[in-house]
């Protein structure tokens, strides 16, 4: 079994991710790190779509509740220990910004 302390974030891909639904989805024209995803509107939609095949991908069982909040469980493999929850949002605040801080990028 892997240690947590083994564990390393992939900085390229997390950053490539980041990058790629920016541009994708929400990318305000002439900035670099500008963008604008507001909750409910169409790149909205379509990053939560995007968000939802690649949990599926990955094995996740899939809910979408009547507000839109997406839960992608992942069954763990040990049955002695205890279950882990994280969160976030995709959605921006209205001229919000996508960057990802170099001490991520060194883990």
């Amino acid at each position: 079994m892997t240690s947590y302390r083994e564990l390393q974030v992939n900085g390229d891909r997390l950053n490539n991710t980041l990058q790629t639904t920016c541009s994708s989805w929400g990318a305000l024209a002439g900035s670099a790190t500008g963008m604008r995803r507001l909750a409910l509107s169409q790149e909205d939609k379509e990053v939560r779509d995007w968000l939802v095949e690649q949990c599926t991908a990955l094995g996740c069982d899939m809910k979408v509740d009547q507000m839109g909040n997406i839960f992608a469980t992942r069954p763990g493999t040990s049955k002695d220990k205890k279950p882990i929850g994280m969160g976030s949002h995709l959605d921006t605040q209205p001229a919000g910004e996508h960057s990802i801080k170099a001490s991520i990028m060194q883990s």
